[in-house]
């Protein structure tokens, strides 16, 4: 029972050193690359609804002539918003493919680590109890 305890005591200790370990050697770069990824697709979604509502207030403003001229504007800033929308649609792939990778280091982390460490420590738990010990032979070792 003293094995056990000793177990049970320690074990807790080896999993959050094992599991933080995990984390800085093999998810900690994909994480940060990944959080970058979003927050910059974040920034510049932003950016787009901001530039959107500034032209929505400009046009909301100007009159029947200075309507006229902001129409060649528009045909030329249409053919940049094609552009935008080509790179727009490719950070927004970026930042699934990187959502993805977080929720997969969440799994891992949260659910994975546990069952393997626990289906580990009741292997040890049961490695443990099938150990016997032979009176016999520790009083024979003694005398």
């Amino acid at each position: 029972i003293l094995f056990l305890l000793l177990l049970l005591r320690f074990g807790a200790i080896l999993f959050v050193y094992s599991s933080e370990y995990f984390y800085n050697t093999m998810l900690e770069e994909n994480f940060i690359n990944s959080t970058k990824i979003i927050e910059k697709t974040k920034s510049e979604l932003n950016d787009i609804k901001r530039r959107n509502s500034t032209i929505i207030e400009v046009k909301e403003d100007a009159g029947f002539f200075s309507n006229v001229s902001s129409k060649y504007d528009k045909v030329v800033q249409n053919l940049d918003i094609s552009k935008q929308l080509q790179l727009l649609e490719k950070n927004i792939e970026d930042a699934s493919r990187n959502i993805i990778n977080l929720i997969t280091i969440f799994f891992v982390l949260t659910i994975l680590m546990p069952i393997i460490f626990l289906w580990l420590l009741i292997g040890t738990i049961k490695l443990l109890f099938k150990f016997e010990i032979d009176n016999k032979k520790i009083i024979f070792m003694l005398n």
